[in-house]
């Protein structure tokens, strides 16, 4: 009984591994398939450019733009920040304005 389940055990997890890798297709499958991905990649590619710049497109960037920058206001509000964000890199001066953090 005790061979019975190893070999039931082992058998199991053979099965599993062969279902989880599967026999390699041939070259000339993978060459059409990647000629297909290929197609598709170009295809998408050229629809989204293509409708990117469009008015309907330009809108949505702006509402979602003018949706974030009035979440982080209310977050600012909820948090009690009253300082203005920081817009850009520091430079080399403020860093050095700071002080160092090592005595």
């Amino acid at each position: 009984m005790v061979a019975f389940t190893k070999l039931t055990r082992a058998v199991t997890l053979l099965a599993g591994y062969a279902a989880a890798h599967p026999v390699p297709k041939s070259s000339a499958y993978m060459k059409k398939e990647l000629v297909v991905r290929d197609h598709h990649a170009a295809n998408g590619a050229r629809y989204i450019g293509g409708c990117s710049n469009s008015a309907s497109a330009q809108a949505l960037k702006a509402r979602s733009v003018k949706r974030r920058i009035e979440s982080v206001k209310s977050i600012r509000e909820k948090c009690g920040i009253k300082a203005s964000a920081k817009k850009g890199k520091r430079t080399l001066e403020d860093l050095q304005a700071l002080g160092s953090h090592q005595p």
